[in-house]
C-alpha cells in the first residue's frame, strides 16, 4: 500500500506528462536535419580526402546522441499525444543510429518493468546481477565469465557492437510484428550496403559512420551502465522489492555538467524518468525539482563511473553493490 509521500510524489509527477507539441515538433525536425546534414557533409568530404570525414566527427556524434533521445522518448509515446508521430520520429531517428525502433520499444519496456527485480533478472536486459551467495556457489568457469562480462572491456566496447547484431535478428521472444519489422529493416540496410559495395564507399562509410557510431556507444552503454549500476542501488525480492524505492533509489542521478545533460537529453534525471517515463525529457528537470526534497536520491558523478564498475556482486544485508573479495 503506498503511503501519503507516495501518493504525492505520483500526483505531482503527473503533471509533468503534459506534452508540449510545438516543442517536441521543433526539437526533433531540428535535431534530425542537423544529424543527416553533418553525416552527408562528412561523406562529401571523406570523398575529397578520405581522412577529411573526420573533420566532422564530433558534430556527427552529437548528432547520434540527440537522435538516441528521440528514439528513447518516442518508444515510451512521450513526444507527442498521437501514437503515430512517436512511432515516425521514433523510426527515422532510430534508422540513422541503427537501432531498429521496434526492438528498443519492446526490450526497453521490459527493463522498465523488472527494474530493481532480483526476481525478474531473466526478462530484465538489464546489466547481469549476481548477489554474493550466488558467485559464491557459482563454478569458477561462471566466476570468470562473470567478471569478464561486466569488465570495462566488455561493457564499453564489446556489448555496443553485439547489441547492433542482436538488433537484426529475429528472436523468440520478441513479437511476430517487430520481427516482421525487423527483417523489412534488414531489407533496407541490404540495398544500402549493395550501394556502398557498387560505388566503392566502403572505406568512407567506416570512417564517417561506423567510427562514430561505436564511439559514441561507448559512451551511451557508459551512461546507460551507472544510471543502475551503482554502489548505493537497489535490488529487492519477494515481498520485500518495492516500485518505488527501484525507481528512486535504483535509477542515479547523474550529474556531468550542463553541456553534456544537454547532449544526453537530461538523461541523468533517470531517476524521475523511471518513475514516469511519460514525462517528456524537457521536463525532466522541473519535475526533479519539484520532489527532489520528498525521496531518496543517489547522486553519481560520470568521472566515478571507473570507481562504480569495480563493484560487481549484491550485497543483500548490506544492500549494496560491493567489489569481489578476493580469497
Amino acid at each position: 500500500m503506498l503511503d501519503e509521500n507516495k501518493i504525492w510524489v505520483r500526483k505531482e509527477l503527473s503533471s509533468f506528462e503534459q506534452k508540449d507539441e510545438s516543442k517536441s515538433w521543433k526539437i526533433s525536425l531540428f535535431t534530425l536535419f542537423y544529424s543527416y546534414l553533418f553525416l552527408v557533409g562528412s561523406f562529401y568530404f571523406s570523398t575529397l580526402n578520405l581522412w577529411y570525414g573526420l573533420f566532422l566527427i564530433i558534430p556527427v556524434m552529437i548528432g547520434f546522441s540527440r537522435c538516441f533521445i528521440l528514439l528513447h522518448d518516442a518508444g515510451h509515446n512521450a513526444l507527442f499525444q498521437a501514437k503515430w508521430k512517436n512511432e515516425l520520429i521514433g523510426r527515422i531517428a532510430g534508422f540513422l543510429i541503427f537501432i531498429p525502433f521496434s526492438v528498443w520499444q519492446q526490450i526497453h519496456n521490459r527493463h522498465h518493468g523488472s527494474i530493481g527485480n532480483l526476481d525478474k533478472r531473466d526478462i530484465n536486459p538489464e546489466v547481469l546481477v549476481l548477489t554474493i551467495e550466488e558467485y559464491e556457489k557459482a563454478s569458477w568457469i561462471k566466476k570468470i565469465g562473470y567478471r569478464l562480462f561486466r569488465s570495462a572491456l566488455v561493457r564499453f566496447v564489446v556489448v555496443p557492437i553485439f547489441f547492433y547484431v542482436l538488433g537484426r535478428i529475429p528472436l523468440p521472444f520478441l513479437d511476430k510484428k517487430v520481427n516482421l519489422q525487423i527483417l523489412l529493416n534488414n531489407v533496407l540496410i541490404a540495398i544500402i550496403i549493395y550501394v556502398i559495395i557498387q560505388y566503392g564507399f566502403v572505406l568512407n562509410v567506416l570512417v564517417v559512420y561506423v567510427l562514430p557510431l561505436l564511439l559514441y556507444s561507448s559512451f551511451a552503454f557508459a551512461i546507460i551502465y551507472l544510471q543502475h549500476q551503482f554502489e548505493e542501488t537497489y535490488w529487492g525480492e519477494k515481498e520485500s522489492y518495492d516500485y518505488f524505492d527501484a525507481c528512486f533509489q535504483g535509477s542515479s542521478f547523474l550529474e556531468f555538467g550542463k553541456f553534456f545533460t544537454w547532449l544526453t537529453g537530461n538523461i541523468g534525471y533517470h531517476h524521475i524518468h523511471h518513475y514516469n517515463a511519460n514525462i517528456p525529457f524537457y521536463n525532466l528537470p522541473l519535475a526533479h525539482e519539484k520532489v527532489e526534497d520528498k525521496v531518496r536520491i543517489t547522486k553519481v558523478r560520470f568521472w566515478s563511473i571507473l570507481q562504480h564498475i569495480q563493484c560487481k556482486v549484491w550485497d543483500s544485508e548490506n544492500r549494496k553493490l560491493v567489489r569481489i573479495k578476493s580469497k
